[in-house]
């Protein structure tokens, strides 16, 4: 049944919204802190009186010193505007645009010039697997736990400028990686400094690596396969409750909600015409989609640029 009929008949989306108010915007204390800059292929590791810019496919190194600055600093990743703070007894804070790495002071402008250009984008898709702790990455480290890890993780991999493809790694175990391929904020190695046994052989592009596990995280969430679409295939016991917003997988674009580790609400927006049979997970048989009742069984048919909205979920 074509069901854009039901919503244009009086099936209203409009209570059917699903948000995330988390934002991102990890920090340290701690000197000599990395983070990748948002948008550049440089990292910037901070101390109280120096800044150095490192190169993550070159391993170039330059310096700034900031001899006013010290003796203590705080180091911001803001990945919501595309920048990095450094706040001491001044502030600055580091944009990568065209190309120029610029250090903006209170008072004055300072560009480095670089062969890059900075590709800053807004995060497109959202994670949130319910914690809403500050983001201090040296407490996030200790508690090592991915349901705070992963949506930050998620969002600075949409930070990477577009890259030459390279051989990636298999993996699966997300928290060990944590541990064993990263440094600083979430910035990539090339092989694995603490022997951890996480890294088989050497990363051929880190930063490649970085970007494409986007989607290694999204396919714990929802994967698509010819016409069967896979709802929470891989869910960890910890994530009890999580929102992803605007994913994009071929031609769909979703919202989900999940508590309890069930699927609450959904809310798909095809780009072409098709069929599809959703599969879900945890016993779940049936749901509500625009307002009429369908099992797990069913295939059906969505058209291009029409909203479909699913709740109810019963097993």
């Amino acid at each position: 049944m074509n069901v854009s009929k039901i919503a244009q008949k009086g099936f209203s989306g409009k209570k059917f919204q699903i948000e995330i108010a988390l934002r991102f915007q990890p920090f340290s204390h701690l000197p000599a802190t990395e983070c990748l800059i948002p948008g550049s292929v440089y990292a910037v590791r901070a101390f109280p009186t120096l800044l150095e810019f490192i190169h993550q496919i070159t391993g170039e190194v330059f310096e700034y010193p900031l001899p006013e600055n010290g003796p203590v600093m705080t180091l911001i990743q803001d990945l919501e505007k595309g920048r990095v703070f450094i706040r001491g007894k001044q502030t600055v804070l580091i944009t990568h645009e065209e190309e120029n790495i610029l250090l903006k002071f209170k008072e004055k402008t300072v560009a480095l010039p670089v062969k890059e250009k900075g590709d800053f984008q807004k995060i497109r898709t959202r994670l949130s697997l319910g914690v809403h702790k500050k983001q201090d990455w040296e407490l996030v480290k200790r508690r090592r736990d991915l349901t705070e890890i992963l949506p930050i993780w998620h969002a600075v991999s949409q930070m990477i400028p577009e890259l030459e493809q390279a051989d990636l790694p298999e993996y699966s175990d997300f928290l060990a990686l944590f541990e064993g391929a990263f440094h600083g904020i979430l910035v990539p190695h090339s092989r694995d400094p603490l022997h951890l046994g996480v890294l088989k052989e050497e990363i051929q592009s880190p930063l490649y690596f970085l970007r494409e596990s986007q989607k290694g995280i999204e396919r714990l969430f929802v994967e698509k396969k010819g016409e069967e679409l896979l709802i929470l295939p891989q869910l960890y016991p910890s994530f009890h409750a999580g929102r992803i917003l605007n994913l994009q997988i071929e031609d769909l674009t979703l919202d989900l909600e999940w508590t309890k580790k069930r699927l609450r609400r959904m809310i798909i927006r095809p780009s072409k015409d098709q069929t599809l049979h959703l599969f879900l997970f945890k016993g779940l048989k049936g749901f509500r989609m625009n307002g009429k009742r369908y099992t797990s069984k069913e295939f059906f048919k969505l058209e291009a640029d029409n909203n479909y909205y699913f709740d109810c979920f019963e097993k």
